[in-house]
Formats: C-alpha cells, sequence, structure tokens
C-alpha cells in the first residue's frame, strides 16, 4: 500500500471554489476584487488547459475539456457570487457611513440649539445617552434670578426690534459674565435671566 498524494480535478476545484469565497472579504475594492478573480481563473484554467492538451488519447483529451469546461463554469458563477457579495458588503458600509453621518449632522444641530438654554456637560451627556436621565450632585447652589426693573414700561416704548435689541444686548452681556465666572445659565424666560 502506496499512497499517493496528488489533486485530482475535483480536490482542485474545491480550493478554487474555497478562494474565491474568501475574497470578497480580502478586498478594499470591487473593481480589484473583480480583476483578481478573472485574472485567477483566467490563468488557473489556462495552465490546465496546456497540461490537457498533452494527454495522448481521444477520450482522455474529450474528459478533460468537459472538466474544463464545468470547471470554469463553476469558477466563473462562484466570481459571479463573490463579486456580488462584496458589492453587497460596499452597500453596508456605505449606509452604515452615510447613517453615521446623519447622526453627527443631528447631534451638532441639538447642540446647537441646547447650547442657550443647558450648560455644555449637560448637552454632552444627554446627547452621548439619549432619553436618559441625569443629576449632577452639588454641595451648594444659588440661583440668581434678574428681573428688569418697570420693563412693562420700557416694552411699551420701545417697537419690537428694539425691544429685542434691548434685551439681547443684555443677556449677551450676562452670558459673558456667567462665562468668565464659570456660572452656569439656567434660562431665559421673557425679561427674566435664570443663572
Amino acid at each position: 500500500g502506496r499512497t499517493e498524494c496528488k489533486w485530482d480535478g475535483f480536490d482542485v476545484l474545491l480550493a478554487n471554489m474555497g478562494t474565491i469565497w474568501v475574497t470578497p472579504f480580502l478586498f478594499i475594492r470591487s473593481q480589484t476584487l473583480t480583476y483578481f478573480l478573472w485574472g485567477w481563473a483566467a490563468t488557473f484554467y489556462l495552465l490546465t488547459a496546456v497540461s490537457a492538451s498533452v494527454l495522448e488519447s481521444e477520450s482522455q483529451l474529450y474528459e478533460a475539456n468537459v472538466d474544463l469546461f464545468v470547471g470554469a463554469l463553476v469558477i466563473c458563477l462562484m466570481s459571479g457570487n463573490a463579486i456580488a457579495t462584496k458589492a453587497q458588503i460596499d452597500q453596508l458600509e456605505k449606509k452604515r457611513f452615510l447613517a453615521d453621518l446623519e447622526h453627527i449632522k443631528i447631534a451638532k444641530k441639538m447642540f446647537r440649539i441646547l447650547q442657550y438654554s443647558l450648560p455644555e456637560f449637560v448637552i454632552m451627556d444627554s446627547l452621548d445617552k439619549p432619553g436618559e436621565s441625569f443629576a449632577v450632585h452639588v454641595n451648594r447652589v444659588s440661583i440668581l434670578f434678574i428681573v428688569f426693573a418697570n420693563f412693562d414700561q420700557v416694552a411699551t416704548n420701545l417697537a419690537p426690534q428694539q425691544l429685542l435689541q434691548f434685551l439681547n444686548g443684555y443677556f449677551t452681556q450676562f452670558d459673558g459674565i456667567c462665562a468668565a465666572r464659570e456660572v452656569m445659565k439656567i434660562e431665559t424666560v421673557s425679561e427674566e435671566y435664570v443663572c
């Protein structure tokens, strides 16, 4: 009993199919994958055809040609499947990338909206963990309510545009003072500034 260690046609075909099945996960670009697969199949079957042409009998040559045709057909089908798989992987990665971009865009928009009413650390926590409630422990707290004296009289004497400029001017100054002293602005309601 001597054991032969050689590959027959079916083993070679399985090895090629296995190689092609793995390739979509190895190549980054679909075009590179396509070139590799068709080059692989063409080179392998060109070598197989050359080696089959040395066969002497007509029946061996016919069998070799049938094997070559069936093998080439299977390899082409596997290549098509590998290319389709790679295209699906690319499509999913593109969708995931676009979803991540949209999420970042929405988070930036939410941050710009919330920065006028909440401190930055609260905004970051709420964007990182949406829907969760949270609290920050502070040993001592003081809340300052700033209300303009005689605001009703001032408001009746100003046009709407002038009133908004009046409030915006003072509230912007208050924001600057609070930021310089690391005081948290809580809210502005009508003519009231709370920090």
